[in-house]
């Protein structure tokens, strides 16, 4: 049986130290357990993992991660200019015990959403709030989240990178999403 294995670009993007590359880690399986040491990611990180999309079928999605800074003020060109051709997912990133982290984020999809609308191919995205487990500080609820992804078009995801919760969910749900859009 011959597997066939498609390649595509995704970019992580939100605000610094909501946990773009800690969530992109515990995808990736390391490191275990969570690490509290950590080096905020300056410019662009870029890694890959790949996932089955179906038990019927021997396709495999081969996703490219382009993990950027949360100081778009400094990366935003280099992100521009991906987001207008080479990109077809999004994944975003907020903080859910800080609200601030969520407008910037719905700002940035905006920018994004700008960028893109031109394109012929289209672009699955995912909204993931990160730090449930820290259910008495949470500032952002689910259902104002649900909400805002639902009229992006986008799906969310509550998730914990410290805990392991709901991340590899969110990533196989935008993995078989565009799947299905680009063999429709």
């Amino acid at each position: 049986m011959i597997m066939s294995v498609i390649q595509c670009k995704a970019v992580v993007i939100g605000d610094k130290a909501v946990g773009k590359t800690s969530i992109l880690n515990c995808l990736l399986g390391y490191p275990i357990p969570f690490s509290k040491r950590y080096s905020m990611t300056k410019g662009v990180s870029i890694s890959s993992r790949s996932l089955k999309v179906s038990k019927y079928r021997d396709e495999i999605i081969e996703i490219h991660f382009y993990d950027f800074s949360g100081r778009i003020s400094l990366y935003g060109s280099l992100m521009k200019s991906l987001w207008k051709n080479d990109i077809s997912m999004v994944i975003g990133v907020l903080d859910v015990t800080r609200e601030d982290s969520f407008q910037n984020l719905l700002n940035l999809i905006g920018d994004f959403t700008r960028q893109a609308n031109n394109r012929k191919e289209s672009i699955a995205g995912i909204i993931l709030g990160n730090k449930c487990d820290l259910i008495e500080q949470r500032m952002v609820s689910s259902e104002d989240i649900t909400q805002s992804a639902k009229k992006l078009r986008m799906g969310y995801f509550d998730c914990s990178a410290r805990e392991n919760i709901g991340v590899e969910e969110a990533f196989n749900h935008l993995a078989r999403t565009w799947f299905e859009t680009k063999t429709a």
